[in-house]
Order: C-alpha cells, then structure tokens, then sequence
C-alpha cells in the first residue's frame, strides 16, 4: 500500500524564488573561495535530477551567503554560508532534485529536526550536527531539497579552520 502522506508539520513550504544578494555585499577573501578538493564533481551530473549550480555570493532564502564549496557526493553539494540572521556560519547541503534523492533528505531532515528537539540537557546533544532550516528552492535543474546546520560544541573559527567538517 502507498504510504500516508506526511503530517503537515513534516511538510516543506513551495520553494522561493532565488534573490541576488543585496547591492552592499562584500565578497568574501580570494583565499576563501573554492573547495580544496583537487577532485570535483562531474559537470555532467548538473542536469535534471541531478546538482544545482550554486555560485559563491548567491543568497538563498533571504538569510544565507553562499562563502565557499565545502565539497561534494554523489547526493549533494555542501556549502559554507553566512548566516545574515544568525551571524554564523553554516553548512548548507544541496541536495540533488531526483525523487530518491529528495525523499532520502527529507527523511534525513526528520531525524535531524528529531535531534534538535530532544532533550537540550541531555550532555551527547552537542554530539551531533543541528539542523539550523531547511526549505525547497525550484531551480533549472528541478526542485530540491536544501538544509542548514551548524557544528554544535565548537565555535565558528574552530568549525572554519577544520574546513567545517562533521
């Protein structure tokens, strides 16, 4: 039998439209830019289905600065942002728009919205990875899925320095 449709607290709003970043934005220093992988992504893989075709300065869903690629997967690109909101920089995986690949994220973003409600005293929460957002963007190559997070446990400058692994 089909399965139920999500709850409606499950359910990610339509996605927005992308905005260019505002007239006094600053791009980020010449060494920041680019990933410091050696090896990148098939430019193949950027079509239907597949990638999204980011670029450093991009703003998404009105609040975060695309910095730097943090690096790739066969199921997303993962980016360093600037929270304008937050004043914090933040992990942004971009999630490639084929079927499997959005229900795998959405079913990734249950278990981490399930972290980021557990218990705040529980001593293993700052363990894991927290779920900032999340939303859908509509882009050329189809819709998808896009979440946030941060390192919790380490401030920015330790989370940066480690090429925000975790």
């Amino acid at each position: 039998p089909p399965s139920p449709p999500p709850h409606p607290s499950e359910q990610i709003p339509p996605p927005p439209l992308l905005t260019p970043p505002p007239p006094d934005f600053t791009p980020p220093p010449a060494e920041l830019l680019g990933s410091d992988d050696e090896e990148q992504e098939d430019p193949a893989d950027y079509c239907k289905g597949g990638y999204h075709p980011v670029k450093i300065g991009d703003l998404f869903n009105g609040r975060f600065h695309v910095i730097r690629k943090l690096g790739w997967g066969h199921f997303s690109t993962v980016w360093l942002c600037w929270d304008i909101q937050g004043k914090r920089f933040v992990a942004m995986k971009v999630v490639k728009s084929a079927q499997h690949y959005t229900e795998t994220a959405l079913d990734e973003i249950r278990l981490l919205r399930c972290v980021r409600e557990s218990d705040p005293s529980d001593p293993n929460k700052d363990m894991v990875v927290q779920l900032i957002d999340d939303f859908k963007i509509s882009g050329v190559n189809g819709i998808r899925i896009l979440n946030e997070r941060q390192r919790k446990g380490q401030g920015n400058r330790e989370w940066n320095r480690e090429g925000g692994s975790g």
